[in-house]
């Protein structure tokens, strides 16, 4: 038996009144639901659900290991949801370096909103005008020695 797998279909079983709701909802036969539910309730030798054509109802032992473990479902649900975010989110380092003009026009505007869109990239950002006095000294350059 797949412990997991049959607490799950108890918890949907619950949730939707119904072994055949439950079923449908978790793509399994009915037969193979019912199977799992009896080995379930034989593996903790209770009886969770009362059973008839028409209805499913908790038995005592049964409400409180749903309680128990609706909680559990619940918290590991949590659990993943973190990961998965984590792991489909951006990560790494990103070095740029960019003349002040467009740092100022460009980037320092939309810091904030990169920073909270990707809180896992470390970004390290050169400023300066480096580059455009050489672009200069060369255009001067080049100017002085067409004359």
């Amino acid at each position: 038996m797949d412990h997991f797998s049959a607490i799950r279909l108890f918890a949907r079983i619950v949730e939707t009144g119904s072994l055949t709701r439950a079923a449908i909802h978790l793509g399994l036969p009915k037969s193979t639901a019912s199977k799992q539910l009896a080995e379930l309730e034989r593996h903790l030798g209770v009886r969770l659900l009362n059973r008839s054509t028409r209805a499913v109802n908790l038995t005592a032992e049964g409400t409180e290991y749903y309680r128990e473990v609706s909680e559990l479902l619940g918290r590991l649900g949590e659990v993943e949801s973190e990961l998965r975010e984590r792991g489909s989110s951006p990560r790494g380092r990103i070095r740029l370096d960019i003349p002040s003009s467009m740092a100022n026009s460009l980037l320092i505007p939309l810091l904030g909103e990169f920073r909270s869109l990707y809180p896992d990239i470390q970004l390290r950002v050169g400023i300066s005008d480096l580059r455009s006095a050489s672009s200069k000294k060369q255009r001067t350059a080049s100017s002085a020695s067409a004359s």
